[in-house]
């Protein structure tokens, strides 16, 4: 009885050892009379931060700052969600901006280019000798001109130069190189400028 229970003993040790030592056994947790349940731990929720708090106050440009040109233009904006406009015509200060407080609002701005372009025309005069005319056939007098060339040809006699936007001058101008007016001969000059255009839209992003 006494050698049976020594060998038992012994052969417990071995097996514990071999349990410790092993890859391959199975431990059986302590009974606790509960039933054991999986659990996923889930990090706590963050609520996202508002997008004003992630705008910078650099990029905000107070209304009230704008040009009154950028201000006429930035109610246009709000009115219509979205213009187009040549690029000159976008004031700087509105153009520049990335957001734009407005009434307790915060608004943002996006300016675009496009493809597309607006075409220019300015007719420019000077007065020269009839001997440089080789083709009298380039001339024309004006009292012959129609009342619009008439009136763009005087303008840019007298101040200048005379500019259309988005359409062409008049074709009597385009098609002669000289106009004799109250007895002198003036070379008509006319040159074309292709203005970018510019997409603006407004999208409000906090209040």
């Amino acid at each position: 009885m006494g050698s049976a229970l020594t060998r038992r003993q012994v052969l417990g040790s071995v097996l514990s050892v071999l349990c410790v030592g092993g890859t391959g056994c199975a431990s059986t947790p302590p009974t606790s009379g509960r039933t054991a349940q999986n659990t996923t731990l889930h990090p706590p929720s963050v609520d996202s931060p508002s997008l004003s708090t992630t705008i910078p106050p650099a990029t905000v440009t107070s209304y009230r700052d704008l040009s009154h040109e950028g201000q006429v233009l930035f109610e246009t904006l709000l009115a219509q969600g979205t213009i187009e406009r040549p690029a000159d015509t976008v004031p700087s200060t509105l153009e520049d901006a990335e957001y734009v407080q407005f009434e307790g609002s915060i608004y943002a701005l996006t300016v675009k280019f496009i493809d597309q372009m607006l075409a220019e025309y300015t007719l420019r005069t000077t007065p020269v000798s009839a001997s440089e005319v080789d083709d009298d056939t380039e001339r024309v007098d004006f009292d012959a001109l129609s009342t619009d060339a008439k009136a763009a040809f005087k303008d840019a006699l007298t101040d200048g130069q005379h500019t259309v936007r988005g359409e062409t001058l008049p074709p009597q101008l385009v098609g002669h190189r000289y106009v004799r007016y109250e007895g002198t001969t003036h070379h008509l000059e006319i040159a074309l400028f292709e203005i970018p255009i510019r997409k603006l839209s407004v999208e409000k992003v906090s209040t």
